[in-house]
C-alpha cells in the first residue's frame, strides 16, 4: 500500500511537535550546586528511579520538561525548567558543551512518555556531550552517545529522512495487520532511534518500565517489521 507523502509529511510534524526537545535559549541556568551520587559505571544505564528521584530533588516528579546537565562526577552543571512541549539549554551552558569535552550528560524528563527526538539526540553533536537520556513518566529510560558515524553536520537532515522512512513503514504495517495508528504512532521516535543505532549513527538504548513492555509486546509484530527482526528493544 502506497502512503502519500503529504500524509507522511503531516505525521512527521506532528511527531516532531510532539517528541518534547531540548534546545537552546537565553535562559538563565539553575544554580543548585548538586551532585549526584553516581556509580562507577557513571550515567549510562541508571534506573528510571534514580533519575526521577534526581529530577524531582526532593519535591514531586515535575509535570513540565526539566532539564539537568550533569557531570562525569555527579555534579550538577546546570538545572532549566520548561514548559509541556520543551525546555531550553541555557546559552551559556550551551557555550561551555559546544566549546570543552565535559563529558556532560543532559536529563530531561518528557511527560508525553515519548523517547528521545531528533532535537535531543542532536545535542551529541557538541563536544562536551556525552550521553543524552529522556525519563518517561512511568520511570521508562531512553537513552543515547553517539556512535561512529555520527555527523553533526547532516544529522538532523538524516533524522528526518529515517523519521519519515519510520512512518511511512509503520503505516504500512499496522494497516496490513488492522492495527490502530494512535497506538503505534507513540513509538515513532523510539524506532528511528533503533534504527539509527543499526545503521550506526547513534548508540541507543532503552530501558522499559514493564507498562511500556507489555505495549512493545502488544504491538511486537507491526514494530519489529518495522526497523527489521533481530532487534527491537534491549
Amino acid at each position: 500500500m502506497y502512503v502519500h507523502t503529504r500524509f507522511i509529511g503531516r505525521v512527521v510534524t506532528a511527531v516532531l511537535a510532539a517528541a518534547l526537545t531540548v534546545s537552546v535559549g537565553a535562559q538563565t541556568p539553575l544554580q543548585s550546586g548538586r551532585r549526584l551520587a553516581l556509580p562507577s559505571t557513571g550515567t549510562e544505564g541508571l534506573s528510571g528511579s534514580f533519575w526521577r528521584t534526581a529530577l524531582a530533588d526532593g519535591g514531586p516528579m515535575p509535570t513540565v520538561e526539566r532539564l539537568l546537565v550533569v557531570g562525569p562526577d555527579g555534579r550538577v552543571i546546570g538545572e532549566a525548567n520548561g514548559d509541556g512541549d520543551h525546555v531550553l539549554l541555557p546559552e551559556a551552558v550551551d557555550e561551555l558543551l559546544a566549546a570543552k569535552p565535559v563529558r556532560a550528560t543532559l536529563v530531561h524528563n518528557h511527560p508525553g512518555g515519548v523517547s528521545l527526538s531528533g532535537n535531543d539526540l542532536s545535542q551529541l553533536g557538541k563536544p562536551g556531550v556525552e550521553r543524552v537520556i529522556a525519563v518517561a513518566p512511568d520511570g521508562s529510560v531512553f537513552e543515547a552517545t553517539a556512535g561512529p558515524k555520527f555527523d553533526r553536520g547532516t544529522f538532523d537532515e538524516r533524522y528526518l529522512k529515517m523519521l519519515s522512512e519510520m512512518t511511512e513503514r509503520v503505516n504500512r504495517e499496522a494497516r496490513r495487520d488492522g492495527v490502530s495508528l494512535d497506538r503505534v504512532y507513540p513509538n515513532l521516535c523510539h524506532l528511528t532511534a533503533l534504527a539509527l543505532d543499526r545503521a550506526g549513527v547513534i548508540r541507543y538504548r532503552m530501558t522499559p518500565s514493564l507498562k511500556l513492555r507489555v505495549e512493545l509486546d502488544r504491538y511486537r509484530h507491526v514494530l519489529e517489521w518495522t526497523v527489521g527482526h533481530d532487534k527491537q528493544y534491549r
